[in-house]
């Protein structure tokens, strides 16, 4: 589990519980950070995640998660948490900032996985 305990992931975990706490403690935030930098970070932590539990399961840490599976798992995401969700629960509220956020986040995961640093 080496991929869980890399310095990169675990600021990135806890900037995210950061912005989690601040909100629910009802703390002022900056609306960016609240709206879109926590979307950003979704990504990068989910498939980091992934990535630990892939390279659990088939015990090998070389193993990377391809391209087309990043693409595809944050189309999902933004599809699910930016169209779908929308409209079924006014909790959340569809805004295309957000999905290009997600992408951001993903960019972030694969050259960062590309340059070993996850």
């Amino acid at each position: 589990m080496k991929t869980l305990k890399n310095p990169y992931f675990l600021l990135l975990l806890f900037v995210a519980i950061l912005i989690y706490s601040a909100k629910r403690f009802k703390i002022d935030i900056p609306d960016w950070i609240s709206f879109y930098f926590y979307d950003f970070l979704c990504m990068p932590i989910v498939l980091t995640i992934i990535l630990a539990l892939i390279r659990f399961l088939k015990k090998d840490a070389s193993v990377k998660i391809p391209l087309f599976a990043i693409v595809s798992l944050t189309v999902y995401y933004a599809w699910f948490f930016e169209w779908l969700m929308p409209k079924y629960d006014p909790r959340y509220t569809g805004d295309w900032l957000d999905v290009l956020m997600y992408f951001l986040g993903s960019s972030l995961f694969y050259f960062s996985e590309r340059k070993q640093i996850i």
